[in-house]
């Protein structure tokens, strides 16, 4: 959980398995921050740790990539910078438990480019048949960060080409509930009462 709560650190873990993320980088240089929204076209500044899409912020201006990068400095606060997905109005949420997908939603914007359901996004339910390799990738994704349950956010871009942006330690699943009709609290009660039982 500690290291699915680091960005940074998990982002780098599921790079060096072979998933497929987007281009990020990490740096306390404004002027590394600018060189590399000039290369990105566009780009998210995230918290290294944080939640809800709380505090991340779309840029496509060098110069406001260099100021936000210089405040966060001053505040002695690392810039993470991700490149942005241009994606067809949604994104994917999969909950993982165990080694099992147990429901997965589109999370379809209408007024912002944040696909989280606390800002404002709605839930539709995506069945497995429907997309794969959203689901398989998932799975993946729980393993190699070593968590007993996820909700994995994956962009898809215009070509079809799938990335895991983050995977979330703690994911909160009323959106997911109200989407899909699956309980994931059940589901990881019943996981976790199998594993004590092992």
């Amino acid at each position: 959980m500690l290291l699915a709560r680091d960005k940074w650190f998990s982002l780098l873990r599921l790079y060096l398995a072979g998933l497929s993320v987007p281009e990020t980088i990490i740096t306390e240089n404004p002027h590394t921050a600018m060189r590399a929204l000039m290369e990105f076209g566009k780009a998210v500044f995230k918290p290294i740790i944080g939640s809800l899409g709380l505090g991340s912020v779309l840029v496509d201006n060098p110069d406001t990539a260099y100021q936000l990068s210089r405040s966060l400095y001053a505040f002695k606060q690392p810039t993470y910078i991700q490149k942005y997905i241009e994606k067809p109005g949604y994104d994917i949420r999969v909950f993982v438990v165990g080694d099992t997908a147990i429901a997965a939603m589109k999370r379809v914007i209408e007024h912002s480019w944040k696909t989280n359901i606390a800002q404002g996004a709605r839930g539709v339910a995506l069945k497995e048949e429907d997309d794969p390799e959203a689901f398989e990738l998932a799975i993946k994704t729980a393993k190699v960060l070593g968590l007993d349950y996820t909700g994995v956010d994956i962009v898809v871009d215009h070509d079809g080409n799938h990335y895991v942006v983050e995977a979330n330690a703690s994911p909160l699943w009323r959106g997911l509930w109200i989407a899909t009709g699956v309980n994931a609290a059940e589901h990881i009660i019943e996981y976790l009462e199998e594993t004590y039982r092992r």
